[in-house]
């Protein structure tokens, strides 16, 4: 690859990041808000079609945050190359990937669930969120559900293994540290609340009677999210395993004592 080329192609993913970036950004401020105002007061006049398209924009922001995230030697490189130069750590979108996934899981909530984020200043009623299930909830919506939330348990079951392993190495290194690499293990420590935030909102929603009203429903939802909720007691954050054994010992004890328990 010739200079001229590789100057392209970086100046295009420095567009395409800044892009990203803004774009989550006003997803933050405006669209999370007012997508869930026109959903509790409006729903009738937000297609399918309509709120498909809104959750598909939410997903491929999570989704390329995260394979950007990933990229160690493409972020390496652009910071080598003098992109966000300023920082003492490689670009990344650590914020963006927590943020998008956030935003993408509160909406699936509210539309599957009686779920209403606490950002929400206007409390829904039972008709309204009757109205909503009747116009929104379907199998497609429930599918997509499981596979972003399962996907979601799955990354950050990698990713706090990852930062921990890590971390414990690190402490046991001999050796001087340096600037940047503690600006990168900074950085590595607040994406991880922030994924931890995403983890504990559904958690905390599912534990939620005010959000899953049907206990029949949470059993169905558990049986879905299941070998990954298990996998996420292993990671070491006492917030999510306390959640998990609160939920195992309140929704799935009794049911393993009844001989009711579906088949995980």
């Amino acid at each position: 690859m010739n200079i001229a080329l590789a100057q392209t192609v970086v100046h295009q993913l420095m567009v395409e990041c800044l892009f990203q970036v803004e774009f989550i950004l006003a997803c933050q401020q405006n669209t999370l808000s007012s997508h869930l105002f026109v959903v509790l007061l409006h729903s009738m006049k937000v297609t399918i079609q309509q709120m498909d398209i809104v959750i598909t924009c939410f997903e491929e922001s999570h989704k390329f945050a995260r394979q950007f995230n990933l990229t160690t030697d493409l972020r390496n490189h652009l910071w080598s190359l003098g992109f966000m130069e300023h920082q003492k750590s490689p670009p990344d979108l650590y914020y963006q990937e927590s943020r998008s996934a956030s935003v993408l899981l509160e909406t699936m909530l509210t539309l599957c669930t009686h779920y209403v984020p606490t950002s929400f200043a206007i409390r829904s009623d039972d008709e309204l969120k009757n109205q909503i299930f009747d116009r929104h909830r379907s199998t497609h919506l429930w599918d997509r559900f499981f596979e972003f939330t399962n996907q979601l348990l799955t990354d950050y079951f990698h990713d706090s293994n990852e930062y921990y392993l890590n971390k414990n190495k690190s402490e046991a290194a001999t050796g001087t540290s340096n600037a940047n690499a503690e600006a990168h293990e900074e950085n590595e420590s607040i994406s991880i609340r922030w994924k931890t935030g995403v983890i504990l909102t559904l958690l905390d929603s599912l534990l939620s009677d005010k959000c899953v009203k049907d206990n029949t429903q949470r059993i169905q939802i558990l049986e879905k999210l299941y070998d990954n909720v298990v996998k996420c007691v292993e990671v070491e954050n006492k917030e999510i395993r306390k959640r998990i054994v609160i939920l195992f010992s309140q929704h799935i004890k009794p049911f393993v004592f009844q001989g009711e328990l579906p088949n995980f």
